[in-house]
């Protein structure tokens, strides 16, 4: 399974996603703002973010990693997908979503552009 990084303001958010996915099987870090998930970047395969990828937040997150995701790959999970196409690395799914949905992107192994199936 993979080591995956939880970035989200809400504490209550982070633990709970943090929970579903750790029953799934996967080793899961924290991360209450974007520059401790920036640190914590390269230690993990794949990142959600429970942020809006045209607040500010989003954006640096976006910015800081779009050039180095070989891995980690980023997950956005947000409310609009942004137009425009998505950079290599990047998913936005959009909510609300489903636990399989989240757990097919994880595993995807492309991790490019917009969940179709949202």
């Amino acid at each position: 399974m993979s080591k995956v990084l939880i970035v989200a303001s809400r504490q209550d958010d982070r633990i709970a996603l943090g929970d579903l996915l750790a029953d799934e099987g996967h080793e899961i870090d924290f991360a209450d703002d974007v520059q401790h998930g920036a640190a914590r970047a390269a230690q993990v395969d794949v990142i959600v973010a429970d942020l809006e990828p045209t607040t500010w937040a989003g954006r640096a997150l976006l910015d800081r990693d779009s050039a180095a995701l070989a891995p980690p790959k980023l997950i956005f999970l947000c409310t609009r997908i942004p137009r425009g196409v998505a950079p290599p690395g990047v998913l936005f799914l959009r909510k609300p979503i489903a636990l399989e949905q989240l757990q097919a992107a994880i595993g995807r192994g492309d991790g490019r552009g917009e969940d179709k199936a949202a």
